[in-house]
């Protein structure tokens, strides 16, 4: 996530910035049917053995997820009337057990109406603004695959829960898309970044407009006056960054150049922020390959991205495809954005947090990713970024009172988790040395493909490549309050020790 309020892009050369813009444009066409994955994941057992937990155990957000199975698939068919404003769905959903059960959680804000388990009903309840409570007419033994039917219908604008309303109305249509939980606001889910599942994605919308998601497009059908989008993401994704973007659109599809198929769209607009984003957004096939090379290969079959026509505050790094609120765009280009964004794919998309509160390694390795671009970029290079960020931050600063490798449920966007999170990758960058830290992240990123990862594994794992013992250095950059010291131990740039 990009927040606008505190967005500092990063300074490219423009002869950099144009080198980037070379990529073929077309009409959108229809993609073969990719095939789903399977995901698996640890869920959380209740203490009483046929009852699966409310929630899968986040130190930060322990109500959210739920214990008892491990979902594998989502099939997501929601209707989005414009005019009142309404969302109507069926979803179903493919799961495996990890206990016996006789009661579990799905994680849905709108008004449940019917719930079917294996074909047949199922008693259900609220339990709070997000808890659906569902009994299946049959006990379910673990390790048995099952299949779940919710019907469900509601205003999602209207609901608040813990003082967020991501959904969002246009002019045109509706914005779906939030951190760290957007998927209560329009489909049943077991809602937390530790259980990843495929997804296909069906948006019935009045005809005309567009409906935009995830993965590939497999087909757009119309039935009178309805027109239906159907997306297909193969590869497991957290509930989180699953979107939908309703509205009037332009789209433009292609393929990077190591050909991997790419679809954006900009809202059908002749305001001046369109055109600066539509530009942005056709650099994002050589961001892709250039972060291919600076990472690994790419982990999704699709990329692209939606400057939408909603002013959300912030860019979310939806997989496969980001989303970017067109405030970013009101005064200029922002080339970095799209960097940051798009590096999620590995940090945070790929390779999620385990917990929440492992949030830096997500924030920190995107923003400093932006750093690194604007060095191969003709831009400043990161040990100047670095010095910059030292600079703007006063000693008695509260930016450095926040422990980003556990900054607290209220502080997981604080800037801190994003500007001290870079500088502590750089430092890193620093301390080892170039080959052991390529080694580590390179590493990393491979190892943990379409995983989790915690902050605690990911220091015992750069400990484990390189000779030296690296836990103070974690110490003092994640851990401990304040403004660190100057010193070649904590890997700070050599002009800057005294």
């Amino acid at each position: 996530m990009t927040n606008f309020s505190f967005r500092r892009p990063i300074a490219l050369s423009l002869a950099a910035a144009l080198a980037l813009s070379g990529s073929a444009m077309a009409a959108v066409s229809l993609p073969a049917m990719a095939q789903p994955s399977s995901a698996h994941t640890a869920a959380v057992p209740s203490k009483d053995g046929t009852v699966g937990a409310p929630g899968i155990g986040d130190s930060y957000f322990p109500d959210h997820g739920n214990g008892g199975y491990d979902v594998q698939h989502y099939d997501v068919n929601v209707s989005y009337e414009p005019k009142t404003r309404t969302v109507t769905g069926t979803t179903s959903i493919t799961a495996l057990t990890t206990q016996n059960l006789t009661q579990f959680n799905l994680d849905l804000a709108l008004t449940p109406e019917k719930v079917s388990v294996d074909g047949k009903p199922a008693s259900f309840s609220r339990q709070d603004a997000h808890e659906l409570v569902v009994r299946p007419a049959q006990a379910l033994t673990k390790g048995a695959k099952t299949n779940i039917v919710v019907t469900y219908k509601g205003v999602p604008e209207k609901i608040e829960i813990d003082g967020e309303k991501p959904w969002i109305t246009t002019s045109d249509g509706a914005v779906a898309v939030g951190q760290p939980y957007i998927a209560s606001w329009w489909f049943p889910s077991n809602d937390h970044p530790r259980d990843k599942a495929t997804f296909s994605i069906s948006l019935n919308v009045p005809k005309g407009l567009k409906a935009l998601s995830n993965g590939s497009l497999q087909k757009v059908t119309n039935q009178g006056s309805t027109d239906t989008w159907s997306w297909q993401e193969s590869t497991p994704m957290a509930p989180y960054l699953a979107f939908a973007v309703i509205g009037r659109y332009d789209i433009l599809r292609g393929k990077t150049s190591s050909g991997i198929p790419w679809l954006t769209a900009t809202p059908q607009s002749k305001e001046p922020w369109v055109k600066r984003a539509k530009e942005d957004l056709a650099k994002t096939p050589s961001v892709i390959d250039w972060l291919s090379k600076t990472y690994g290969p790419y982990p999704f079959t699709t990329t692209g991205g939606i400057a939408a026509n909603a002013d959300m505050g912030f860019a979310l790094e939806n997989q496969s495809r980001p989303v970017y609120s067109n405030k970013f765009w009101a005064k200029g280009h922002d080339l970095s954005l799209i960097v940051h964004e798009q590096s999620h794919q590995w940090f945070g998309d790929s390779t999620s947090v385990q917990d929440w509160k492992d949030i830096w390694i997500n924030e920190g390795f995107a923003t400093w990713t932006e750093w690194l671009y604007a060095e191969k970029h003709d831009g400043p290079n990161a040990d100047e970024a670095f010095a910059q960020a030292w600079k703007d931050y006063a000693q008695d600063s509260s930016f450095w009172k926040i422990k980003i490798g556990d900054p607290g449920p209220k502080q997981i966007f604080n800037r801190a988790v994003y500007d001290r999170g870079a500088m502590t990758v750089q430092a890193l960058r620093n301390k080892v040395g170039e080959e052991a830290f390529w080694k580590i992240v390179r590493g990393w990123v491979a190892s943990h493909r379409h995983g989790h990862g915690s902050v605690q594994e990911f220091m015992a794992y750069a400990n484990k490549h390189t000779s030296q013992d690296l836990r103070p250095f974690f110490e003092a950059w994640l851990f401990t309050p304040g403004k660190p010291k100057p010193s070649a131990d904590l890997g700070f740039p050599k002009s800057m020790i005294r």
